[in-house]
């Protein structure tokens, strides 16, 4: 693993001496990976998954969020090597207020994370020189995805276990919380609206999850 700075960068905004940038090199599959951080003030973590011959495609992975986040991690980090060994580019990033990135989790909406989609599209254009990138939604990200495309002309799309339903989604997520605290003989909160009410944000098992997350309005809006 080396570390090096490339030039004046616009996106990243750090245009002293340029964005500070981690590489590990597998000359087996002959793969590449960068990791740092990207934006401006909120900073989002990215990966980069680049080939080491010439770039044939470019993709940008849009993570599930609540507990999707970790079970699919190590899946996603596997198929971008295998896409990267084939000669497609791949980015993937932690929205802002999850894993790595800055922000926090209550403040995590359907518009941050279509802003996180177009900050990571941006980034792999210019780091590639590509101007087509295809976008990979799993779970709920899956309406991350399809609502970025709409900004991207030519955008193809690619849904893995796509949440069709987001209003359903977050009362399965309800659900098992009620589980968890009956197994642990407890009754929990007063419930995840006076929950909202008082704080701004329900606790799905230790994630907060914030009010504009899981209102009926967004469940309507995104479900169009």
């Amino acid at each position: 693993i080396g570390w090096h700075r490339q030039g004046a960068d616009t996106v990243s905004g750090w245009a002293a001496g340029g964005p500070l940038i981690a590489e590990r090199v597998d000359e087996a599959q002959r793969v590449r990976e960068e990791v740092e951080f990207l934006g401006g003030r909120d900073r989002l973590f990215g990966c980069r998954h680049l080939p080491q011959g010439a770039v044939a495609g470019g993709l940008v992975m849009c993570s599930p969020i609540l507990s999707d986040f970790g079970a699919n991690y190590r899946r996603e980090v596997h198929l971008a090597r295998r896409l990267a060994a084939a000669g497609i580019a791949v980015q993937r990033f932690h929205p802002r207020g999850m894993g790595h990135s800055d922000g926090d989790r209550q403040d995590l909406t359907l518009d941050t994370m279509v802003e996180d989609v177009a900050t990571a599209v941006e980034r792999l254009r210019q780091r590639c020189g590509i101007s087509v990138v295809a976008l990979l939604g799993t779970r709920f990200a899956a309406l991350v995805a399809a609502a970025a495309a709409r900004e991207l002309a030519a955008a193809p799309v690619v849904l893995w276990e796509p949440v069709t339903d987001p209003a359903r989604y977050f009362r399965e997520g309800l659900r098992a919380r009620s589980v968890h605290h009956r197994r642990r003989g407890s009754s929990g909160s007063d419930g995840p609206e006076a929950e909202r009410a008082a704080q701004g944000f329900v606790d799905i098992l230790g994630i907060p999850v914030g009010r504009e997350l899981t209102r009926t309005p967004f469940a309507a809006a995104v479900a169009r």
